[in-house]
């Protein structure tokens, strides 16, 4: 790699005004070894000058490179949605796929439907598997302006099943179920409904890289901070605690008891804990916390997909197992950096968590959405959200905007289902983008976090998590 890095800046240093486009390449590059710390030190803003000085010669991956930095604040960087969009334009009208996509959703946003419209279906047609699904959706529920055609629908839901999408797949056996554009066929609907299944069950072991840097400056971090807790006086429950911490894992997962030692700790005084474990490991779970006493609940299940995951946070008997009011629902593949639920709690927010950034996961009118793998909610919200509610009822209030379904994820069905009962006149409180931000850290990076959700997904770079650890140093064992 660092020869590569050579190889491409004595190619540049030689460079000519007049050869400079032949170049535009090399520049685009170097800026992806910056983005990623490959060869050199990360760092995201030499990664933009380079991504720049290509984009400006022409090469349409450093325009795209460009309008991903820019939208997201990669590396910390500055988020600038302006800049954004006049990148990714630029790449998409040089044809670039993902671009295309991304202008779509850009101008969806604005309601500049028909054109919004337009890049969608170029981006579909390019072979973009979010875009086929999208255009998918957009055939069979009209969203976007789009002329119903159920049988078109079905065609594309099938090009990307076939390809793997998880939300095709999905889209493709609820055709199959019900006889949209297509003859019911039961079967056939069976086997594209359990492959979605496996596909989300997979999805986060695809993103996960093999040797993670990431996931192993966490671990470590996670592993120290638990010998050192170890020491504490165990753990008890009190029937006049009105806080919980929830944790649904039927795992012999080996993060487990580093988590939730790190949860309990930094949620401090007055917090609850509940387990709900499967056949398979409830004796593993009990075992790894001599002397503490706490909910242990066992499902009769061996183990959990991603589909029966979110079924069973949707239910009555998952939220009626406990008491408390105020709810953390927490993953082992989340953490704490610091102290500070009570801050959120008292803001009275009915849900929090990380800020999604998957344009299916964003309520209609207040185009937000919440990440449910770290984050607080109340539960009586939540109950009056299961009874009042039907998920049937949040599938026609995205149809009503112009949306397609979003697959019974949990936290996406609670985020709409109080945006739905909020426009019904209850009094209900989501945070805006900036605040769910600074309460957890996914995919958006945020300074100073309370939690970290998917720290084995590679959201965030070695650097970024090593900004995030000395920041937070004064509540980690040195």
């Amino acid at each position: 790699m660092i020869l590569l890095m050579i190889l491409i800046n004595n190619v540049l240093s030689k460079a000519s005004i007049h050869d400079s486009a032949g170049h535009a390449a090399a520049y685009s590059q170097l800026g992806t070894f910056y983005a990623r710390g490959h060869g050199v030190k990360q760092d995201n803003s030499t990664a933009n000058a380079y991504w720049e000085r290509g984009a400006e010669m022409g090469d349409v991956e450093a325009m795209h490179n460009l309008g991903v930095s820019f939208q997201t604040g990669r590396g910390g960087g500055i988020q600038d949605n302006e800049t954004a969009f006049k990148w990714f334009m630029k790449a998409a009208e040089f044809q670039q796929p993902e671009a295309m996509l991304a202008v779509s959703h850009i101008l969806e946003d604005r309601a500049e439907n028909v054109t919004a419209r337009l890049w969608l279906e170029r981006a579909a047609k390019a072979g973009v598997p979010d875009a086929m699904a999208n255009w998918g959706v957009s055939l069979k529920d009209g969203r976007l302006g789009v002329t119903i055609n159920k049988v078109d629908a079905v065609s594309w839901f099938r090009k990307c099943a076939v390809d793997g999408h998880a939300g095709c797949q999905h889209n493709l056996a609820v055709c199959l179920e019900h006889g949209i554009g297509v003859a019911v066929n039961l079967e056939e609907a069976s086997h594209w409904s359990g492959l979605a299944a496996e596909a989300e069950v997979g999805l986060g072991k695809a993103k996960r890289k093999a040797g993670s840097e990431t996931l192993e400056i966490v671990e470590t971090a996670l592993m120290r901070q638990c010998w050192s807790l170890r020491g504490k006086a165990p753990h008890k429950n009190s029937a006049e605690n009105t806080r919980a911490a929830v944790l649904i894992e039927p795992r012999k997962f080996h993060l487990l008891e580093a988590v939730v030692r790190n949860v309990m700790h930094f949620a401090g005084e007055g917090w609850n804990l509940h387990i709900m474990v499967g056949n398979e490991n409830a004796a593993y779970v009990s075992e790894l916390f001599p002397g503490w006493e706490f909910g242990l609940h066992v499902l009769n299940v061996s183990g959990f997909n991603a589909s029966s995951h979110n079924a069973y946070v949707r239910s009555l008997p998952f939220w009626e197992a406990f008491e408390e009011e105020n709810t953390l629902i927490f993953q082992t593949d989340s953490f704490m950096l610091r102290p500070g639920l009570e801050s959120y709690i008292q803001q009275g927010w009915d849900m929090i968590g990380a800020p999604t950034i998957n344009p299916l996961g964003l309520t209609p009118s207040r185009q937000r959405g919440y990440n449910g793998g770290f984050g607080l909610r109340k539960r009586s919200s939540i109950l009056k959200c299961l009874k009042e509610v039907s998920l049937e009822e949040t599938y026609d209030y995205r149809a009503r905007h112009g949306l397609g379904h979003f697959g019974g994820v949990e936290d996406v069905y609670f985020a709409h289902a109080l945006e739905i009962l909020e426009e019904r006149g209850s009094a209900l409180r989501l945070p805006p983008k900036h605040v769910a931000g600074n309460f957890s850290v996914e995919a958006l990076y945020s300074k100073e976090p309370v939690g970290i959700h998917g720290f084995d997904k590679d959201f965030l770079s070695p650097r970024q998590i090593r900004k995030l650890f000395s920041d937070a140093s004064e509540f980690w064992p040195a």
